[in-house]
């Protein structure tokens, strides 16, 4: 299985499905817009030094070979698609919380949902025969904490803006908490079975030395570090989504736009 592959079967069809479900407004499409911007801007120095250090690795052969500093083009599309997805996700459980989606429509979610982690989960096992070992070469040195290394990037890439976010709008987030709390445990399900599958198929591999070789029972065995990856990408995303897409944020633009603006004609 090619990464680009792996792309269109478990990541493209969820998005389409939620896209029928949800029907963004045009508002709603510029808050996705935003919050894929925002996510490849703090997403890409991170994920450039993962690669160029060692703790990831791709088999030429599952990827395109198109390469933009040290990581293939199909990676940023992987995490330009996971903000798209999770958006969608969310203003899908929002819609249902106003109850703007009717059962037939929830049932249809919760099918596309619940099937794919199991497919997910089926696949990876009868493809872990396929995975085998990756030696990356180290561009850039990594970090000084051996096993802890993949560990330490995500809590300290991600942990701050997790917190950030919940102080800055805890009351945004927890309108309805079931809604935050879904937003983020059942892409953090699906993603972690799908990123099985791509270990089991050797799409991308996770280097021991730097992992702790510690396996989640998903797939025939998930890297604890990557589990968690998708645990604290899905909860950004599902917290990124209530914040930027919140009639607050608009009200904050606004006034920044206008205080702006008054600058400009004192200072003319």
């Amino acid at each position: 299985m090619t990464y680009f592959a792996f792309l269109f079967l478990f990541i493209v069809p969820p998005i389409a499905a939620l896209v029928w479900l949800a029907r963004p407004t045009m508002r709603q499409w510029a808050c996705i817009g935003v919050l894929a911007l925002i996510t490849y801007v703090w997403t890409t120095p991170w994920d450039n030094y993962l690669v160029a250090s060692g703790v990831w690795a791709y088999r030429p052969e599952h990827v395109s070979g198109i390469v933009l500093g040290f990581v293939p083009v199909e990676e940023y599309l992987f995490f330009g698609l996971q903000a798209v997805l999770g958006s969608l996700w969310t203003l899908t459980l929002q819609r249902l919380a106003r109850s703007e989606i009717g059962r037939p429509g929830l049932g249809l979610a919760a099918a596309a949902w619940l099937i794919g982690p199991l497919v997910a989960t089926v696949s990876g096992v009868a493809g872990l025969a396929a995975v085998g070992d990756v030696v990356a070469a180290h561009a850039w040195s990594p970090l000084p904490f051996g096993q802890l290394n993949y560990l330490v990037l995500i809590l300290v890439w991600a942990v701050p803006v997790i917190a950030g976010q919940w102080v800055i709008g805890r009351r945004v987030l927890a309108r309805p908490l079931w809604v935050w709390a879904a937003g983020w445990i059942v892409p953090t399900l699906y993603l972690s079975a799908s990123d099985a599958v791509a270990i089991a198929a050797g799409v991308w591999h996770i280097l021991p030395a730097q992992s702790l070789n510690l396996m989640l029972p998903v797939g025939g065995g998930l890297p604890i570090e990557e589990g968690l990856f998708f645990l604290v990408t899905s909860m950004l995303v599902t917290q990124g989504f209530l914040l930027v897409s919140a009639p607050e944020a608009a009200a904050t633009v606004r006034g920044w736009l206008g205080a702006a603006n008054r600058q400009h004609e004192v200072r003319a």
